[in-house]
Order: structure tokens, then sequence, then C-alpha cells
């Protein structure tokens, strides 16, 4: 009975003491249904969490790609400035010279070099300016619906900027500048000078430009008229704040922010920037100093310069580390606080001479400019009085000849063939100059001599010249007119100058003329227009013709005979020629006789 009071279905069950301890089992009408319930609840709080994530993640990749904020990529407008040239990089690509107007975009970026200047002009109105010595690249330049982006990567030199105001641009933006050291984000209405460790701000909105070192987490303000210069070792602990000063009265008149102000309000920027720009246009003699900056005591404006080289040289004050001349660096001593340069004058009458005072960062602290003009009056032609005088010819066997003449006043050089001559005196004001076979500035044939006088501007006379030919003359050449006693209409041989007969005898000695220059035989295939045929003559031989007539330079018992072929002197055609050279003795009989042909064909060879 008892056993179906306690389990007795559909019956009154009457609970004894065991009731409560089956009340107090895991298996109660309560435990199941929560059960049930955290199993289904636990996969959709995984779907939950995932869907979050996905929609993190999501919103994260299409603001990267500008989906949502409705991004739009804004050429930029490159402006290279009267007389410069640039060069542009598009994507990576080599090189090029950057063209006034072109649009740059992401990835591109400017370069520019010594005395050339550039600028870029942005959507929102803002406007940065290339100092010479200068390489940026356009990072980002982008028109959001919510929120723009402009930025800059200045790797070397340094840059002038004017960020737009609010009222041209009235949307969100965000404008960074990144150096090599720096992260600068620069507000609306913000002039200032960046270069790769430094900030100058001349004018800001709010607060300021907020600074952030690589290696430093916590950003810090420049406030406007302030200047920052980056320190050498920087940790987490450094007081960056320590670093900043007032705006250096010199900065705010410097000539390449004096031309940029000028460049954003529109006006024309020159060469030669006004005279209350130019406080060193004269100095004094005394040199007195009229700039903390910089002082150029050497050339005086309006100089005249005699050499092809003049010295600059000056003083400059604490805050100059470099100076350029023309961009070149000068020689700085910083104890003495001076610099100089020889600088190489170009060739031209007037030359601009532009000298920069630059701090440690590369930013322009003074600037001055001297215009000189080059004394470039040619000096007067020289006199060639051996072996011939001026415009002569000579005519000669020896194989080495000595040129000699004077020169004129003023001269302090002489060039012969674009060689100066080293062994030159300018106080004697007499040259001489070796002429020989064995150094290869004198051959067989026609040889012109062309003397030049340079003086110290570097400017070279008009030439002297001469003609020297050696192993020949005009009666070697076949000339026909001048020749003594011949018969020019039937080229009857020359005997005036000699009473011996002409006999045409059969050879005494066959064999014994030859031929070996410029090529042993009996012919030779020619490609250039003047040479010389040399050969043996016979044991004996007193005279040595060719085609009729005697070579007069040729000296009895003499075992070599020259000859010039030369298409200037007639003695050479195209095509087939024939010289017969024959060899006589001192009674005028043929010792030996031969033909040797020449097949001229120009540009064959």
């Amino acid at each position: 009975m008892s056993e179906e009071l306690a389990t007795g279905m559909g019956r009154q069950v009457l609970f004894p003491p065991m009731a409560h301890r089956r009340h107090r089992r895991r298996y109660s009408a309560y435990s199941e249904p929560n059960r049930s319930t955290l199993s289904v609840l636990k996969p959709v709080m995984t779907l939950v969490i995932v869907a979050v994530l996905i929609f993190l993640l999501g919103s994260w990749i299409l603001r990267l790609f500008g989906v949502g904020n409705a991004t739009v990529q804004m050429g930029t407008i490159l402006r290279v400035e009267p007389g410069s040239v640039v060069s542009v990089s598009i994507g990576g690509s080599d090189s090029v010279n950057g063209i006034d107007g072109q649009k740059i975009y992401h990835g591109d970026y400017i370069e520019t070099t010594a005395s050339q200047y550039a600028h870029l002009e942005f959507f929102d109105g803002s406007i940065v300016r290339l100092n010479e010595n200068t390489t940026v690249i356009l990072t980002r330049s982008e028109r959001g619906q919510k929120e723009s982006s402009i930025s800059l990567r200045l790797t070397s030199g340094s840059l002038w900027t004017e960020t737009g105001d609010r009222e041209t641009y009235s949307g969100s933006i965000v404008r960074t500048i990144d150096t090599p050291s720096l992260r600068l984000t620069l507000p609306a209405e913000t002039e200032s000078v960046i270069g790769p460790r430094s900030i100058v701000v001349y004018e800001s909105q709010g607060i300021g430009v907020t600074l952030t070192p690589r290696d430093v987490r916590v950003p810090i303000v420049i406030g406007e008229g302030q200047r920052f210069t980056l320190p050498g070792s920087v940790t987490e602990d450094t007081d960056l704040y320590a670093y900043r000063s007032a705006l250096d009265p010199l900065a705010i008149s410097a000539p390449f922010v004096d031309q940029s102000r000028q460049i954003a309000g529109g006006e024309s920027v020159t060469d030669t920037p006004p005279e209350s720009a130019q406080p060193e246009a004269t100095v004094s003699e005394d040199t007195t100093r009229t700039s903390e900056t910089l002082l150029v005591s050497a050339p005086d404006n309006d100089a005249t310069v005699d050499g092809a080289s003049v010295d600059v040289e000056g003083q400059i004050g604490p805050s100059v580390a470099m100076v350029r001349v023309n961009g070149y660096n000068a020689t700085v001593d910083e104890q003495k606080g001076t610099f100089a340069i020889a600088m190489t004058l170009p060739d031209r009458d007037d030359v601009l001479i532009t000298i920069t005072a630059l701090d440690e960062e590369g930013i322009t602290l003074a600037e001055t400019k001297r215009r000189i003009t080059r004394n470039r009056v040619p000096p007067g032609v020289p006199e060639v009085l051996e072996p011939v005088k001026t415009s002569e010819t000579y005519e000669t066997d020896e194989e080495r000849v000595v040129i000699s003449g004077t020169a004129p006043k003023g001269a302090v050089g002489i060039i012969v063939n674009e060689y100066r001559l080293q062994l030159y005196d300018p106080a004697k004001g007499e040259w001489s100059y070796i002429a020989s076979t064995k150094i290869n500035n004198y051959r067989p044939g026609e040889n012109v001599y062309s003397v030049k006088a340079i003086n110290r501007a570097g400017v070279e006379s008009e030439p002297a010249t001469i003609t020297i030919v050696l192993g020949g003359d005009s009666e070697e050449t076949g000339e026909t007119e001048g020749r003594e006693g011949g018969d020019t209409s039937t080229g009857t041989p020359d005997t005036s100058a000699d009473t011996t007969p002409i006999l045409n005898n059969d050879p005494l000695t066959p064999g014994t003329l030859s031929v070996i220059l410029p090529e042993a035989g009996s012919s030779y295939e020619a490609s250039e227009s003047s040479f010389v045929i040399e050969g043996n003559a016979p044991r004996g031989t007193h005279t040595m013709w060719v085609n009729g007539y005697k070579l007069s330079l040729y000296q009895a018992g003499n075992n070599r005979w020259r000859y010039i072929a030369d298409t200037k002197r007639n003695t050479l055609s195209r095509g087939l020629n024939e010289y017969e050279i024959v060899a006589r003795n001192d009674a005028g009989k043929v010792l030996d006789k031969m033909v040797y042909t020449v097949t001229f064909r120009p540009g064959r060879r």
C-alpha cells in the first residue's frame, strides 16, 4: 500500500518524508526548460557577435576604400615657376621634366634642384611651395562627402605652405605633412615653413600645428609665432616644449618666404627682388656688416670681371649652418664666421650670382644677389713666324718641325689645334710648338695648324693658320697652274730647272723600284680622300717622276720617295687612278719604272 501511495498514477499522492528529497533531484520540472533555452540562445549569441565583428571589419574596409564617405581622388596642380626645371615621377616611373599645369596624383613625386622652384595647388585652396633641392611625394588628396584628406611626404629640402581658409573649404579636412622625423597636422589658415626636423609657424587657426616626432607617441602643439627644431636624441621623457622658441625676425623677411607669399597672392616673382629686399645691393669700402646673418664682401655689385672665375666671400651670423652660391656649397668657417668659394662663371656677358644663407635644416635665413659683367673681348690674333709666316704653306721632307711665333697683349695661353701649350710664359710673349711624326701630330701630306690666344676671361682669339706639307709640293700634286716652265695644255715634263735630258730607254735595273705604302705591290683600293704613296728607289737614283712630273723634294741618292694622292690637289679621283712611277740616274736614263693603280671608292672601307 505504501508503494502504491508513493508511485500511484492518477491517485492522490501522500508525500512521505522522502518527497522533499525527490523535489531536490536535478531532473525537476523546472530544470529541463532552462537547459533548452540556453541551448537555443548560445548559437544566437554567437551569430550576433560574428555579425558585429563583420560589420566593424566591413565598415573599416569601406572607409579604407572611401565607401560610405563617398571619397573622390583629386588631382593636384603642379606649377613650374618661370625659368625653373623640375623632375616629376609618375607612379614610380623614370623622372621626366614637369609641365606647368599638369596634375599629379597619389604616389607621384616632384623634385627641384639648385635655384629651381615649383608649387602645388590643392583642391581646398592650399598651396605648398617647394624650395630648391627639395623632394616631396603626394601620398593622398581625397575629397570626401563627410571627411577629406591631404597628405604629403617631405623626403629632403624644405617647403612653404599656406592651407586653405574655412570659407574656401567648409568641409571637414585633415592636412598632414610627414618628414623622416616628424608628422605635422595643419589646421586651416596656417602659414609655415617645414624642414625635415623643424617647423616655423607664421600664422595658424586655433591652438596651432600638432607635431608628433616619429619616436614619441605624445604630440605637442606649435602655436602661431613659434619655431620648433627637433633635438638629435628624443625619448618619451624628453620635454619637447623646451625646444620651442619665439619666431626669429630674420625668418619673417627671408626671401623664400617673401617670394612664396607673392606667388600665393597671385604676383609674379622675378630673378631680381625689389630694392627693399636687397639691403646689400652694394658693399661699402670698409665692408661694414649690414646684416647679422649674411654679409657679402666680394665681389662688388655691378663689378667687371676679367677672368673665367670669381671669388665669392663674406661673413655669416651664428645661426647660419651653410651658404650656397648659385646652388653650390661654399666653404664655411664657423669659428671665424666666414664663407668663401671660387665660382666658375658661365659663358655669357652678364652673370647673376645668388648667395643664400641657410640653417642646419636647410631653411633660408637670408639671401642676396650680385650682378657682374664679364670682360669677354677676345684677345688679338697670335703671329706665326717659323717655319713660315701666318697663312703661308711650308713644304718639306723633315719629319720634325718647330712652329713658333709671338702672342698678343693680354694672352694668358696659346692653343695649337685645341692643345694648350704648357710651357708658354705670358711674361715673355713668345711661344713654340713641335710637330713630329713620332708624336702623331704630324703626318705625311697636308697638315694645317691653327694657333689661337686665350685671355683671363677664357675668351679665345681668331686663329692664325699655317700649312705644312710633308713629302710633297705643287709639282708633285699634278697641279697645272704655276708650274716652272711646264706646258699646262700638253703636260710636257718640267725641264727648266734641270738640263739633264729626259730619256725613255728600257729600265737599266728592272725590279729595283717598288711601292711599300699605302699597300705594297702594284694596286690599292682606297676609301680615304688623301694619303701618301711611298716606296723604295733604286741605287743611283738622281730624280723621281710620277705621271711625267719630277718630285722636286726628292734628294738625289735618297732610297725613299713620297707622293701625295689627294682629291683636293686633283691627284686622286673617284674610280681607277694610274700612277706611272719612274726612277732616273744622273744621265736622265731610266733605272726602273712601274705603274701603281689606286681604285678610289669613298666610304667603302
